[in-house]
């Protein structure tokens, strides 16, 4: 079989899939007021791909030859059968994107591994979901440690606020999804 022709039926069947997650998942989003998602963008459609190609390569090697394999167009035909059983199984696996109850969330926090929409940077790389952590991070890293253990919580975010070390912000679902959470399971879906 030339390569071109498994594919030809790998892009075919990605795109059955994919039209079928995308289906679904934007349909949960739009219930719950959201725009549609560019879910191309998901890098784990990148995953999703590459499951569907593995499962169509071993399936066309343990299809028996047979001489009528090929139509007029040198195209493989698998038993249709097979073919929605390999694009049920990925699907099953990928489910958990269209679940109702799945749960998005743009970013998580470097310290507590606690998913968020919400929440602090620090010096633009290290997110942080709550304002107690905040405060123990920022007098880990002081530079004045013997200055800052005599102020609060709050006067110590405040100082290194005002330094420019942090800030708070809210990340839009929409366009900066990169984890879902189902039934206590975490997915990381975009990079």
């Amino acid at each position: 079989m030339k390569l071109h022709t498994l594919n030809e039926q790998i892009n075919h069947q990605v795109g059955i899939l994919f039209s079928r997650l995308y289906y679904t998942l934007n349909t949960n989003l739009k219930k719950e007021g959201l725009p549609d998602h560019e879910i191309e963008n998901f890098t784990i459609f990148d995953r999703v791909r590459e499951d569907i190609e593995k499962e169509l390569v071993k399936l066309t090697l343990t299809t028996p030859y047979v001489s009528d394999a090929f139509d007029h167009n040198d195209l493989l035909h698998f038993e249709s059968s097979d073919i929605n059983i390999v694009r049920d199984k990925i699907y099953d696996k990928y489910a958990f994107l269209c679940s109702p109850r799945t749960e998005f969330f743009a970013r998580k926090c470097d310290l507590t591994g606690t998913l968020m929409n919400e929440g602090w940077v620090v010096y633009d790389n290290t997110y942080i979901a709550s304002e107690f952590v905040l405060a123990n991070f920022l007098r880990h890293i002081s530079e004045e440690p013997e200055v800052d253990k005599e102020l609060s919580d709050m006067e110590l975010r405040n100082k290194y606020y005002s330094m420019g070390a942090h800030y708070y912000t809210e990340w839009h679902i929409p366009t900066q999804i990169a984890f879902a959470k189902l039934d206590g399971t975490t997915y990381r879906i975009n990079h």
